[in-house]
């Protein structure tokens, strides 16, 4: 396992032996731009959807709801894994991290 992957009690792993995690200020405009710099030409624009694949499980149920400042950028990659496992297109992984941050965050 390596970090940003869930114990299965919710407990997100730490990295070891790590000097730095670079964690982007703007996490959607930092996946926006890699993805640009990945060759996507065409800019992604956010896209409504119905339902889920799957429930959640209760650790991202709880992610979902918000999180410390501390662990916020963690938090997110785990979602965003989630929701690619599910089958979710990266369009609209991208639309619901916008839409978590939106919800969960404090500023």
């Amino acid at each position: 396992m390596a970090p940003p992957s869930l114990h299965p009690d919710g407990v997100l792993y730490q990295a070891v032996g790590v000097n730095r995690i670079h964690k982007p200020d703007d996490l959607a405009g930092f996946i926006v731009r890699r993805l640009v710099e990945l060759g996507l030409r065409e800019p992604l624009q956010p896209k409504e959807f119905t339902g889920r694949r799957k429930k959640h499980p209760p650790c991202l149920e709880s992610i979902s709801r918000g999180v410390d400042e501390q662990i916020r950028d963690a938090a997110a990659l785990a979602l965003a894994r989630h929701y690619l496992i599910q089958a979710y297109e990266p369009a609209e992984v991208l639309w619901l991290l916008q839409e978590w941050d939106k919800k969960t965050s404090r500023h």
